[in-house]
């Protein structure tokens, strides 16, 4: 009995197969084709050529909540985590460190540490959906006060993403 009601189901499978190839057919069959009046020039309508799309690097700017700064003052370092999305983005240039000294009017130091010229893309095309995190590694110079600017150049300009100031 359980063979019949298998058969039964593969049968109204094969049917239905059979009905959408056919009707699918019957609609190609249908089309006509405008045909030309007497004394006319029949011009072909050009079909334009399916364009790819493009996949390229593009300069992105990540927000704030992004970016993690994470300070290692006994080696003298500081750590920028950036945390995307997907895959699809890079640090393509990790920029360089801008250094201004000063004295404090109570006779402290202070270092003011600004990265410049760091670049992070973004790929147009396909990328896997998985957060990731990069790590951009800095040696700064610490003084009684320290004043860390993590800045992205996006548009032309260094932008302004997140800062820190470390006090001793």
């Amino acid at each position: 009995m359980k063979s019949i009601k298998k058969w039964k189901v593969i049968f109204v499978c094969i049917c239905c197969i059979f009905l959408v190839v056919v009707s699918a057919d019957a609609r190609r069959r249908s089309r006509t084709t405008p045909t030309p009046t007497p004394g006319t020039v029949a011009t072909a309508t050009p079909t334009p050529e399916p364009t790819q799309p493009v996949e390229t690097w593009v300069p992105y700017l990540p927000s704030a909540a992004q970016v993690n700064i994470v300070p290692e003052r006994e080696n003298g370092l500081i750590h920028v985590d950036i945390t995307f999305s997907s895959s699809g983005f890079r640090v393509a240039d990790p920029g360089i460190i801008a250094v201004g000294a000063g004295i404090n009017p109570d006779g402290t130091t202070f270092l003011s540490n600004l990265t410049v010229g760091t670049k992070i893309e973004r790929w147009t095309g396909m990328a896997l959906m998985v957060i990731t995190t990069e790590r951009i590694t800095y040696q700064i110079g610490y003084g009684d006060t320290t004043y860390f600017c993590f800045n992205v150049e996006y548009g032309g300009t260094n932008q302004k993403v997140k800062d820190i100031t470390i006090t001793k």
